[in-house]
């Protein structure tokens, strides 16, 4: 029966000859709801929308009907984003508000109810940057982690909203060090970036242990903090001129990738507590992986830092070799820490770092 109502719709919304507005918005519409990513049917209602018989409201409405049953089509999606660029163009602030509220409520909906809601979340991104004054996320979207933690959509969201505030922070500091160096000053924080932006990367950094913790066993949480560890070593690069931070940054970056190993050695050891698998099962394995390509971001960023830092910098990342190799030499010695390649490739990085250090 649906297949004979979208060939009867669509063969009224391609006949040629004049057809009323009404006729056509009801053939599109059956067609749409029989075959979503029909694009002259979505191009009839963008025509229509754009003569005023049919009202953003309600093609807001329909679309995310739409998408409710069809949250991969891509047609559904684009019309949807049509639809919000010319409302939120025309709204006043405090509407523009509540258009970004009903935007994140059918994007939770949509990430609870399909495990892969890709779509959706880029869809939030684009809405995020189209209005970059609205303040949308709140305390909704730690408490959508714990809900869909196993999907990692949601996770690169948000590691894509931290790195443009790290690196809008990283411009800002490095503006403000030329200009200490300018007035023959100094100090401040040891990465050089401003409060706000670790701040928020506190925060993520946070949420993320409260969710390793409460869901050791999943691989999104742990590549969400690894991800932060990679985004605040690219952001500390930014802040420096010379393309490497000095040498009271290094060390609190290698502070942190202390704190990480420890934080997923404690995981383990409770996960060996726990199971009697050797090496600790599934989550022994992620552990691992995480503690291995932690040491690769580290070593990808110390290689070229002690290359182009200054004499101390360089100092600082040779120094840290040796320890770095430590950690290396026993991933070698456990069991699917990462792939061989990988691991050759960090050794590579850190024999280099050993090499003499220009005086």
């Amino acid at each position: 029966a649906a297949l004979v109502i979208c060939r009867k719709a669509r063969s009224e919304l391609l006949a040629p000859g004049a057809s009323s507005s009404s006729s056509l918005a009801a053939a599109s519409r059956a067609v749409l709801l029989c075959s979503a990513d029909s694009a002259n049917a979505w191009a009839c209602r963008e025509a229509l929308l754009r003569e005023g018989s049919l009202e953003a409201e309600g093609e807001l409405r329909f679309s995310a009907l739409v998408l409710r049953t069809n949250h991969k089509s891509g047609e559904a999606w684009a019309y949807r984003r049509h639809i919000l660029t010319h409302a939120l163009a025309a709204a006043p602030p405090e509407e523009k508000g509540v258009l970004a509220r009903c935007e994140l409520a059918l994007v939770e909906e949509l990430a609870k109810k399909y495990d892969h809601h890709y779509y959706a979340w880029n869809h939030w991104a684009w809405l995020e940057r189209l209005c970059k004054e609205v303040a949308p996320l709140g305390g909704a979207f730690p408490r959508l982690a714990r809900v869909t933690p196993s999907h990692y959509g949601l996770f690169h969201h948000r590691i894509v909203r931290l790195r443009e505030h790290l690196l809008h922070g990283a411009q800002e500091a490095g503006e403000a060090v030329a200009a200490s160096l300018a007035e023959g000053s100094g100090g401040g924080c040891p990465l050089a970036l401003p409060g706000p932006a670790m701040d928020a990367f506190a925060a993520e950094r946070e949420l993320s242990a409260s969710l390793v913790t409460t869901f050791p066993h999943l691989e999104a949480p742990w590549s969400f903090r690894l991800q932060l560890f990679a985004a605040l070593l690219d952001a500390a690069e930014a802040t420096a001129a010379s393309g490497a931070p000095d040498v009271e940054a290094v060390r609190s970056l290698l502070e942190l990738w202390r704190s990480d190993l420890a934080f997923a050695s404690a995981q383990e050891a409770s996960a060996a507590e726990q199971s009697s698998e050797e090496g600790g099962g599934p989550i022994g394995k992620l552990v691992r992986r995480f503690r291995a390509h932690a040491l690769q971001e580290l070593a990808s960023h110390l290689q070229p830092w002690r290359r182009c830092g200054s004499p101390q910098t360089a100092a600082a990342c040779s120094g840290a070799a040796g320890e770095c190799l430590e950690a290396l030499e026993v991933l070698e010695a456990e069991a699917a820490a990462a792939a061989p390649a990988v691991l050759r490739g960090i050794r590579e990085d850190l024999e280099d770092l050993r090499a003499e250090v220009p005086g």
